[in-house]
């Protein structure tokens, strides 16, 4: 009786198939753990961005309850504008934990 060389290739096959599939699962693990890093550092950015937005609002009502305070010493202006400078000193001094 012969044997065929191909006889360890019957055995071989599977094995490389688990290989192969063991190589795609590293290969997509790693890409999702890629993918969930860079989420999170967009998902900063825009916070930042929010907080500056905020940061630039609050100045402006700070210089808009300044003029007004100035033109025409309302004392409705003087309460706007130490709001608007306690808004700004929040922003400020605080240090948010991103």
């Amino acid at each position: 009786m012969t044997r065929s060389r191909w006889t360890g290739v019957d055995t071989l096959g599977p094995w490389i198939a688990i290989a192969l599939l063991g190589a795609v699962l590293a290969l997509g693990v790693r890409s999702t753990i890629g993918v969930v890093s860079k989420t999170s550092w967009v998902d900063h950015t825009h916070r930042v961005i929010e907080a500056i937005e905020d940061l630039t609002v609050n100045v402006s009502r700070v210089v808009v309850a300044r003029r007004g305070y100035a033109l025409n010493g309302d004392a409705t202006e003087s309460v706007a504008f130490t709001r608007a400078v306690a808004g700004v000193n929040d922003w400020t001094c605080s240090s948010p934990s991103w």
